[in-house]
């Protein structure tokens, strides 16, 4: 049996740091939509330089508080809405001695209109524009919030949904160039997500996320920890998804760094309530 278009989307967003999730190449139903409230917690005092070299810093530790939204406008045009608000502290001199620098408030902002291209024998292939729009809290106050730019972008998406042993499972595959104003570099993103059922009401799903600057950048940032770096990151992450009834779902898991340029080697932690409507 094929995976329907609305129950996708809901399996494969996720949470991940600094851009946390994505819908995949499915789009909901014309007047149907998902609402998912996820909360995740990274901390790290290592990162790694320019040149990959590994280097010790102040614990830094950041809270964030993900609202995603997403509506199906018209059969095959879902339009959507991703929000950060974010707690980050870090020990400006490395001792306990020293109070801990922190900053909070809303972080970037995403907004998206998910297109989908062709569709058939359980294939889907989507083209997703988006515009980020900066966060609001001052730049200069550290640990930084956010970015101090916008960002547009196009994501090709491709997805699969099958089934195997009487239960239904998934994989995505999502491109994207990304153009940021200001000093910083444009990126490539690329993430691979699997989806597979050991039961009816639980999924687990294994998932790879890349991004890749277009040239080395600029070498500062790795104090603020900031989504405006010039940065290379690659980030794996598993968790686990339990359908509470048709319209609820909650998500357990764990991501770790396993590769970086000019950002932090951390690892943490998510939890995300799903709502289907």
């Amino acid at each position: 049996m094929r995976l329907s278009s609305t129950i996708i989307p809901a399996i494969v967003i996720v949470l991940c740091m600094n851009r946390l999730a994505y819908g995949g190449a499915w789009t909901q139903n014309a007047g149907k939509g998902q609402l998912i409230i996820s909360q995740s917690y990274y901390q790290t005092s290592k990162f790694r330089d320019n040149s990959g070299r590994k280097q010790s810093q102040a614990k830094y530790q950041k809270h964030e508080f993900n609202p995603y939204l997403e509506y199906g406008l018209y059969d095959g045009i879902t339009m959507g809405a991703n929000l950060f608000l974010q707690y980050a502290s870090q020990r400006p001199s490395g001792t306990n001695l020293e109070p801990n620098d922190y900053n909070y408030g809303l972080g970037d902002s995403e907004f998206f209109i998910r297109t989908r291209l062709w569709q058939q024998d359980g294939f889907v292939f989507s083209a997703e524009p988006m515009v980020k729009l900066h966060s609001p809290v001052s730049f200069d106050k550290q640990p930084a919030i956010g970015s101090n730019h916008p960002d547009t972008g196009l994501t090709f998406s491709a997805g699969y949904g099958f089934s195997s042993y009487g239960l239904n499972h998934f994989a995505n595959i999502d491109l994207g160039y990304r153009y940021r104003f200001g000093e910083e570099k444009d990126q490539i993103k690329f993430a691979a997500t699997f989806g597979i059922s050991v039961h009816e009401q639980l999924m687990i799903m294994p998932q790879l996320f890349v991004t890749r600057r277009t040239n080395s950048g600029n070498a500062g940032g790795a104090y603020a920890e900031s989504a405006a770096n010039d940065y290379n990151l690659t980030k794996l992450q598993l968790s686990a998804i339990y359908k509470m009834d048709e319209q609820t779902s909650l998500q357990l898991g764990g991501f770790y760094h396993a590769h970086a340029r000019n950002t932090g080697t951390g690892n943490g932690l998510m939890l995300a309530w799903w709502r289907r409507f």
